[in-house]
């Protein structure tokens, strides 16, 4: 059990991360990568 909690922990870290890029680099970043 204590993998699993320790994996489900790095999956909020790694989310909240991507959040975080998100808001700091807004849609023109995004917009340059996919059109």
């Amino acid at each position: 059990m204590k993998s699993i909690n320790g994996f489900l922990i790095l999956g909020v870290l790694y989310a909240m991360m991507q959040l975080t890029n998100q808001t700091r680099a807004p849609i023109a970043a995004e917009g340059r990568g996919t059109l």
